[in-house]
């Protein structure tokens, strides 16, 4: 986990939601045990009526962060000496891979100019420091002497656990009788699991069986044609094309591919279908390869030719001439035969001319002869067994002499392949038995759904003779070769350093047991905390750590401190830690962006809008307040007394850390929420606080009014569009993961780390485009746009990877865009508008469609529509892209790739809506809100009862939201009567009300997204620049940050713009 990024909670919006509150009178400590500050009660910050405390600021940065910044306090002491001894030379690795990970591929300095962003907020280094060098690979810089110094104490507390951890489990192994780390059983069973041989091989994909059909035969192969079901044969693989089985039921050895024939067809069409990726030229060419005679599988085709012919006599009437040498194509010598001389009664067998000679008899005789095969140097032995049948009344004759003929076979090559996986960043030839991808599941050495073999008559098991499936592809798989079977003594060190690496981990945490030194340093250094709220935060994560990152339930109990430090967090090892020390220590980091949550509150609690309860201008209406306290707060300190707020409850309440009740009321609401009474908890935003909720309100309305909203309608008029539109989609799938690769464009620049297009792909697409949308009618003489362009999809990826000059057809001519590596997909017509979830490119098209349709009277009249049923759309023929593209292209980019896009129907629009309609609309919707709460409070009244508090709460809040009720059925009805509509649509009894579908229409349409438009971030924006102007007028404790929180504040003005 990258150390910065946890350092701080920079949001958008943070400034309103972050855990402060504001103290709104100076009390006596809730809890004088407390360790507190010696100077708490000096001003941090001075800003109107607004005094903020050195106290007040150390109790919040205390909840969110005491606990991190007190174990990094108490850490930085305990591995003081570690620190000593880290090299940069060893750092800086560790830096680099925890900002950017191992196989990072992106921009490196983006990335380290959003980490040094937050290293200026939280006051690690300055904004000087950056503008000085800010460079990623600046190690000298002090940008980077700061990161490494930040980063010291990480390392050294990893280094120092790995060792100790390791010592311990071996020496817990040698008090239980063993040695070591590891067991040699449990060595070779890690060895037998995680290592294996690597597999040469490779995979084409195809786009459809048919494409991979016309590829396989363009090769030679019949792909109609696969395992042999002859009962004269037992061979099987790829059959050629001349094989007819019109002619010949099963195919024999001549056949099959030889090996050889195999992988050269394999080669040959992995180089056609995957060129694209290697600027049109072939990847596997003879510099990776060498080709040899192989006696052997010459061999051990020879063997099949000869029992393939020597079933054919296995039962003979005569006598039998036997083959002597087999004539092997392309090699200057033969294969010879030497069969053992036989010299029986009946059946003699002469071993230099190969003739049998046999006497039938009236018994049937049986006799084995043997032949040694010779090619080359290499021998093979065979054997058959022969049947001499026997003579009967009607049978005594002998037939005429037979000769087996044993055809010419091809002479059969090796293959040795010197393939890398570093011959193409798209290629992969080399497979690990780690491996886990769907297309490694046929070609790592432990895959079963193919099996590498040297035998020739076997070989058919190292391929996929038939296609496999393989997402949206059709697949052909080949394993080349296989390289040594590793052994455990040429790999132990390996081995034991990935088990060593794997007692780190627990489940998926793979640093776990180092995370459980740190826990256990701490520990046998004798921690004790004395501020009971850090205390029970650090026992809560140490409880969880131990049973839920570890999964253990018999470990040390944590020991809380029973005595009380006044002026002291924590002692460890002789170190004594005070809320001083703390407060520096989270101050530097954090006071900067806290001070903003302050003000920010003050701004809207001390606001006109706020006529409840200010104490900085002495407002409190009691009656309210009191009202208040018992419908928002008497509830939830009910359930505080009962225990719910423990661990018991964790699960629907969520508090952390435990809230006993013997924690005190006053304690928990101070600790937690940073309220010292319960009225403060009315305006406090952490606890929600019923007063601060209405005063927000009122003070976001305020900021926006009908003019604005307006305003921002009147620009959505020029950017809202509707249509129903198909979809052509023409990507790249260089990883073949059935997804489009990204193509950089301004919507996704920031995103993209791989630009796969190439310019002649780019040109290619747009040819593409024109080419289908002006001929898709080639493919159906009847059906929509759309069953066209479906079927356009489906003969595009049936069609050759072949580039055909002069194409008369589209199948032709869709050749050489395959060959260039681009994919088609059509989506049926779908609905879109300018609220879509779209990339800009996209959505620009649609606003520009919309607009075409829009001023050639092409946009479907929903109000004629109803008054005439005979209406129709129209736009009769689909609108395409062309006709807004100045180039006349059919296609427009996107992150997706290229889209050649035709609009069905364009929709119109209703009306915007007026200022009275916009006011009934949010009335109305409040009433109807406030009715839904008022029946929820009654049901709760009613299943209350017994509970005395509980039953005044909900009476509370029920004549608090029948007074809402009234104001709002009120203000309703008279925008009703304003805009003239019927008051009898109006429940009186009821007081609800169905707003009218015209106009809820119409807001629905266009205020609602003006308004979102209006209000997102309008609060924070002027909040962060009312701050701006403001700074020169605060007063700040000696020592603070000014220029931190300027950086801050204009931060979050950036990211509220971007954001927007």
């Amino acid at each position: 986990m990258k150390i910065f990024k946890k350092l701080l909670p920079v949001v958008i919006g943070l400034s309103l939601i972050i855990v402060i509150a504001i103290t709104i009178v100076i009390v006596n400590a809730t809890n004088s045990k407390t360790p507190k500050l010696s100077n708490g009660e000096e001003s941090y910050l001075q800003f109107g009526n607004l005094n903020v405390t050195k106290q007040t600021i150390y109790d919040a940065l205390k909840k969110d962060y005491g606990v991190v910044e007190l174990t990094r306090l108490i850490d930085t002491y305990l591995y003081k000496d570690e620190i000593a001894k880290v090299k940069d030379e060893d750092l800086i690795p560790y830096i680099e891979n925890d900002i950017f990970g191992e196989d990072f591929k992106g921009d490196k300095q983006k990335e380290w100019d959003d980490v040094i962003e937050s290293l200026i907020i939280t006051g690690v280094i300055t904004k000087a420091d950056a503008d000085e060098n800010s460079a990623y690979d600046a190690y000298t810089s002090k940008v980077w002497t700061k990161v490494k110094d930040y980063y010291r104490l990480q390392y050294a507390k990893e280094v120092w656990a790995k060792a100790e951890y390791l010592k311990r489990y071996e020496q817990d192994r040698i008090d239980n009788g063993k040695t070591g780390l590891f067991d040699d059983e449990d060595i070779e069973e890690y060895f037998e699991d995680n290592f294996g041989k690597t597999t040469t091989g490779l995979f084409i994909p195809f786009t459809s069986k048919a494409a991979a059909d016309a590829m396989m035969k363009k090769y030679g192969i019949n792909p109609d044609a696969s395992k042999s079901t002859s009962s004269t044969n037992q061979l099987a693989g790829w059959v050629k094309s001349t094989y007819d089985p019109e002619v010949k039921e099963y195919p024999t050895l001549h056949d099959y591919l030889t090996p050889d024939e195999v992988i050269a067809a394999f080669i040959g069409m992995y180089n056609e279908v995957w060129a694209y990726t290697n600027n049109g030229e072939a990847i596997i060419t003879s510099d990776y390869y060498t080709t040899s005679v192989s006696e052997a599988r010459t061999l051990q085709l020879v063997k099949v030719a000869l029992d393939e012919q020597m079933k054919k006599y296995a039962t003979i009437k005569g006598d039998l001439n036997l083959p002597l040498e087999v004539v092997i194509n392309g090699s200057d010598k033969n294969a010879t035969i030497e069969w053992e001389a036989v010299d029986e009664e009946n059946f003699k067998l002469n071993s230099e001319t190969g003739i049998i000679t046999v006497t039938r008899t009236s018994s049937k005789l049986s006799q084995t002869i043997k032949g040694i095969i010779k090619f080359g140097e290499t021998t093979l032995e065979v054997t058959y067994k022969i049947e001499v049948t026997a003579t009967s009344s009607d049978d005594s004759e002998k037939e005429e002499t037979k000769t087996v003929v044993v055809d010419a076979l091809d002479v059969v090559l090796d293959y040795n392949f010197t393939l890398n996986n570093d011959i193409s960043k798209y290629s992969q030839f080399i497979w690990e038995v780690t491996d886990d991808s769907d297309y490694a599941a046929y070609l790592t050495s432990t895959s079963t759904k193919l099996t590498y073999s040297d035998d020739a008559a076997e070989f058919y098991k190292s391929y996929s003779v038939k296609l496999e499936s393989v997402g949206d592809y059709y697949c052909l798989f080949i394993k080349l070769g296989e390289g040594e079977e590793p052994t455990l003594e040429n790999s132990r060190d390996e081995v034991i350093q990935q088990m060593t690496e794997d007692l780190y981990k627990v489940g998926e945490n793979e640093k776990a047991n180092i995370e459980r030194m740190y826990y256990v340093r701490r520990q046998e250094s004798g921690l004790k905390i004395y501020d009971k709220f850090i205390e029970a935060i650090y026992e809560y994560n140490y409880n969880t750590f131990y049973s839920t990152t570890l999964s253990e339930t018999d470990f040390d109990e944590y020991k809380t401190s029973r005595k009380n430090k006044k002026k002291i967090v924590a002692v460890v090892d002789g170190l004594e830690i005070t809320p001083d020390q703390l407060f520096a220590e989270m101050e530097a980091k954090y006071g900067a962006t806290y001070v903003k949550s302050y003000v920010d509150q003050y701004y809207i609690i001390n606001s006109d809008f706020n006529t409840s309860l200010n104490p900085w201008k002495d407002i409190e209406d009691k009656d309210y307040i009191k009202s208040l306290l018992k419908s928002d707060i008497s509830s939830f300190k009910q359930n505080f007394e009962l225990d719910y707020f423990t661990y018991a409850y964790l699960a629907y309440y969520g508090y952390i850390p435990n809230f006993p009740a013997s924690y005190g009321w006053k304690n928990f609401i101070h600790d937690y929420f940073g309220a010292n009474s319960e009225k403060e908890l009315l305006i406090n935003r952490n606890y929600g606080g019923k007063i601060y909720i209405d005063v927000l309100e009122k003070y976001t309305e305020s900021l926006y009014n009908f003019e604005r909203i307006k305003e921002a309608m009147e620009k959505a008029q020029d950017e809202v569009y509707k249509v129903d539109v198909m979809n052509l989609i023409i990507s790249v799938d260089y990883d073949y993961d059935g997804t489009p690769d990204t193509k950089l464009v301004e919507s996704n620049k920031d995103d993209v780390t791989e630009e796969n297009w190439t310019p002649e792909q780019i040109e290619l697409a747009e040819e593409l485009a024109t080419l289908i949308m002006t001929r898709y009618d080639e493919v159906l003489a009847t059906g929509t746009i759309s069953d066209k362009l479906t079927e356009v999809v489906t003969v595009y990826k049936d069609a050759k990877y072949e580039v055909v000059n002069n194409p008369t057809t589209l199948e032709e001519a869709f050749g050489k865009y395959k060959v260039a590596g681009l994919q088609i997909k059509f989506e049926k017509s779908a609905n879109y508008d300018h609220t879509s979830s779209l990339v800009e490119e996209f959505k620009d098209v649609m606003l520009e469609m919309w607009n075409y349709a829009n001023d050639n009277g092409l946009v479907y009249d929903s109000k004629a529509a109803e008054d005439d049923t005979n209406y129709t759309n129209p736009i009769v023929e689909a609108l395409k892209y062309n006709i807004v593209n100045t180039d006349q292209n059919y296609a427009f980019a996107t992150s997706y790739g290229f889209h050649a896009v035709a609009v069905e129907k364009a929709y119109d629009f209703v009306d915007q809506p007026t200022e009275d309609e916009i006011k009934l609309y949010e009335a109305s919707t409040k009433l109807t809100e406030t009715q839904s709460s008022l029946t929820t409070a009654k049901k709760n009244l009613e299943s209350a009862s017994g509970n005395e508090t509980a039953v005044t709460s909900y009476k509370e809040q029920i004549k608090q939201l029948e007074v809402k009720v009234d104001e709002y059925a009120k203000e309703v009805k008279e925008l009703m009567e304003k805009l003239g509509l019927d008051l009898e649509d109006f429940d009186d009894e009821n007081k609800t009300y169905t707003l009218d579908e015209d106009i809820s229409a119409k807001c629905t349409a266009w205020y609602d997204s003006a308004k979102t438009e209006v209000e997102t971030y309008i609060v924070e924006k002027e909040l962060a620049n009312k701050l701006k102007a403001d700074l020169d007028s605060m007063t700040f404790a000696e020592g603070f940050n000014k220029d931190q929180l300027l950086f801050y504040i204009d931060y979050l003005l950036e990211s509220y713009a971007e954001e927007k």
